[in-house]
Order: C-alpha cells, then structure tokens, then sequence
C-alpha cells in the first residue's frame, strides 16, 4: 500500500499545483483584459476627441471585447481540466500496468456459516 500512498500524495501535490495555475490563469486573463480595456478607452477617448471617431463606435469596441472576456475566462479554466482529466488518465494508466494482486480463496457465505452454526 506504500506505493499507492505514494501516488496519492503526488496526486495531491499535483491538484494543488494544478489549482494555483488556475488561479495564475483567470488573474493574468483579468489583468490583460483590464489593460486592454484602459488601453482602448485612452486610445479611443483621443480619437472621439479630436473627431476620428463617434462615440457610438468606440462604445461598439468596447462592447465586442468585454464580449470576450467571459468565454476567455471559461477557456482558460477548461485548459486547466483538460490538464487535471490527462493527469489523472496517466495515474489510472500505471494503476492499470501493475501486475494483479494474487487470487484470494473466496469467504464462506453467509448462509453457509448460518447452515454450518445451526448444525452444531
């Protein structure tokens, strides 16, 4: 049982690895969409002002990419359960490859004990 203890700690390690990326992740993907946001409305705001642009169409810009920004997310968060799916996949592979534990004598039944103590 060594060995499976082994692999469940690692397991565990892995998890909690997996989490904290995940974590990293959906910051980083708020961090850039928050910059890019800043970014267009600065960008955008100077050319509404000098007449390049309406209003109406840098609203519409920023409409799309806050669009974005929620399948973005979901992408990033799937990425990771693909990752946590393929490491458990490769656990239950090794798992799979271990020589079978040795044939146990079945129990007697129930009703066989049952049967047997009535006798006596």
């Amino acid at each position: 049982m060594g060995e499976l203890d082994e692999a469940e700690r690692r397991a565990g390690h892995a998890e909690a690895k997996t989490t904290r990326m995940e974590g990293v992740t959906i910051v980083a993907v708020h961090a850039v969409l928050g910059l890019t946001v800043v970014s267009i409305l600065a960008l955008g705001g100077g050319a509404v002002r000098s007449g390049r642009m309406q209003a109406a169409d840098l609203f519409t810009v920023l409409f799309y990419l806050l669009q974005v920004h929620n399948p973005t997310v979901r992408l990033g968060r799937q990425a990771m359960r693909v990752g946590r799916v393929l490491a458990s996949a490769e656990r239950l592979v090794k798992l799979m490859d271990r020589p079978a534990a040795p044939a146990r004598t079945p129990a007697a039944a129930p009703d066989d004990v049952f049967a047997a103590w009535s006798r006596s």
